[in-house]
């Protein structure tokens, strides 16, 4: 018998939410947790999201995550220079 084929995922679903069995640990700022996912998949390529960024500093604080907070702000610094995505 055939694979049955996977239902269509809506377009304003995440990369990384789809299957989470395909996204590497270097997705996500708390990895074996999988949790602050700041990366998403864009012509093949894992990069990191200006607003996922932006979502872990906000979540991070609030939850007292400091470590996370931290690393996300450096990160932001590096890679959103005042620009969106």
């Amino acid at each position: 018998m055939a694979d049955k084929p996977k239902p269509s995922v809506p377009a304003n679903v995440p990369v990384y939410k789809r299957d989470e069995i395909d996204v590497p640990d270097s997705v996500y700022l708390l990895p074996r947790e999988k949790k602050f996912p700041v990366k998403r998949l864009r012509d093949g390529r894992w990069e990191y999201s200006c607003a996922d960024l932006r979502d872990a500093i906000r979540l991070a604080a609030v939850h007292g995550y400091k470590s996370v907070l931290e690393k996300a702000q450096k990160l932001y610094a590096e890679h959103c220079k005042g620009g969106d995505d």
